[in-house]
């Protein structure tokens, strides 16, 4: 599943940061193995938590992020 369909409160781990914008994903802490945090969604963009610092990403984003349910 990707980071999009979580939950709000569901921690997850990353799988795979697939697509284009693995490289800038990477810089920000999403990088395989990292626990991630959805704090809240707003119709196309997620507030989430990963290594204690809170990004707010759009559904393109969100989408190229690969995880598993803890």
């Amino acid at each position: 599943m990707n980071l999009s369909e979580v939950d709000v409160d569901e921690k997850v781990k990353v799988l795979e940061v697939d697509g284009l914008y693995q490289q800038r994903l990477s810089a920000l802490g999403f990088v395989e193995g990292c626990e991630v945090c959805p704090l809240r969604k707003n119709g196309d963009t997620l507030l989430v938590d990963v290594k204690g610092c809170r990004y707010m990403l759009g559904s393109e984003l969100a989408e190229c992020i690969l995880v598993r349910r803890l």
